[in-house]
């Protein structure tokens, strides 16, 4: 189903909301053994993730997208108000949003902004994520923002760094639009 658009106020407000969530969220408590860190948060350090994080959601398998969380993730969804909390809950978020079988793009839509602080990487990142619903023959588009707080990963596998950084906290913030659609 649609919803009308949020008021551009609104829209700025929620953006700016989360980039000082995210400036705050070390001084509120971030992950405990980071905060005598540093942080080398560049784009390449942290592409290996945030390529994860989109990619995988609508090519891989659920599992593969979960690579790029921390076991106690939390995600901030408005389709899902009490939040998405840990690896099983992501897992079902996951599942839940593929599994009508329609296809799906979801991708980063321009530079992301980098805050470094307290040994944490504050994102924000433009998005846009798109389906076809095959009930409704409707194109349906989300852009908006992903606002994701990642810290340095201690994971290996065989002996070797995944990912150099890991998704502690995300928020999504969009807007949504439903177009109809006919191949006639």
């Amino acid at each position: 189903s649609s919803s009308s658009p949020a008021h551009p106020f609104t829209q700025q407000l929620m953006l700016l909301l989360a980039v000082l969530l995210l400036d705050l969220a070390p001084a509120l408590g971030g992950h405990p053994s980071d905060s005598s860190r540093s942080s080398n948060c560049t784009e390449g350090t942290l592409n290996v993730t945030v390529t994860r994080f989109f990619s995988a959601f609508a090519a891989d398998s659920c599992d593969t997208w979960l690579e790029a969380f921390t076991g106690d993730a939390i995600f901030l969804h408005p389709k899902f108000p009490e939040g998405v909390h840990g690896t099983e809950e992501l897992r079902e978020f996951c599942q839940t949003i593929r599994s009508s079988g329609a296809p799906n793009l979801w991708r980063q839509d321009g530079d992301m902004l980098v805050t470094s602080s307290g040994g944490l990487c504050s994102l924000l990142i433009p998005y846009v994520w798109g389906t076809w619903d095959k009930a409704s023959n409707n194109i349906t588009i989300n852009s908006g923002y992903e606002s994701l707080q990642l810290r340095p990963s201690d994971e290996t596998v065989d002996g070797a760094h995944r990912f150099d950084y890991l998704i502690m906290h995300g928020i999504e913030l969009f807007s949504r639009s439903a177009i109809p659609f006919s191949f006639d």
